[in-house]
């Protein structure tokens, strides 16, 4: 066997890109499947019907899709248990009509992974000095086209909302970067850099150059 903090067994995983489920525990009290999915953003996607009746997970703040129709929540839970692991104060997606839950890239990539496919086991090690879950902090949603990233909601509230940020800007540059250039992934780390940090921003709004300075905190 190889060093681990904790070893999961595997059962089926369920969606297009699960490799494989693990058994948990969400607040300490409900029991949920989790699939491994490796195309997902989040540190973890929750089927509502999972955690229906949790107060945390039915707090939060509404999550669009692209063309702004609420799906869900990001919702801030206390831990979630896999094995002898606590994941605590996780940042996760509430999503309605999800026929499973998963755990996403996000909280994957806190541990070196190790999967053992014949015995069907899991083998986690935690890694050192990896960033807290959180969640936007500059309350900004981006998708790609092509090499550009277009706002696609900004939260209510939220610091971009009071920088003057719209739906359907085009970021041209972060921090002096340009933006075609960035990872979305890139663009995601930098609004989650920590409480009170500013970030520069400059977006192209038909045609017309928009700078925006955000200060990063946590919205839920």
């Amino acid at each position: 066997a190889w060093p681990a903090d904790a070893v999961l067994k595997m059962t089926k995983g369920r969606g297009v890109a699960a490799v494989a489920a693990v058994a948990g525990r969400v607040n300490g009290r409900r029991d949920v499947n989790f699939c491994v999915a490796t195309n997902a953003g989040h540190h973890a996607m929750l089927a509502g019907r999972d955690v229906q009746g949790l107060a945390a997970a039915e707090a939060g703040i509404v999550m669009p899709n692209a063309d702004g129709e609420p799906v869900g929540r990001l919702a801030r839970l206390d831990d979630i248990e896999l094995g002898r692991i606590y994941d605590r104060d996780a940042v996760c997606a509430v999503v309605n009509g999800a026929d499973f839950s998963a755990l996403g890239c996000d909280f994957w990539r806190q541990y070196r992974v190790t999967f053992d496919f014949p015995r069907d086991l899991i083998y986690l090690g935690k890694r050192a000095n990896t960033p807290p879950s959180e969640a936007t902090m500059s309350g900004l949603i981006f998708f790609r086209q092509d090499r550009s990233k277009i706002v696609y909601h900004v939260f209510p509230g939220s610091p971009a909302d009071k920088a003057g940020v719209l739906k359907g800007d085009r970021l041209t540059r972060l921090d002096g970067k340009a933006a075609d250039e960035m990872l979305l992934s890139e663009i995601r780390a930098a609004q989650r850099s920590g409480v009170d940090k500013k970030v520069e921003m400059q977006f192209d709004r038909d045609g017309r150059q928009i700078e925006a300075s955000v200060t990063l905190r946590r919205l839920l």
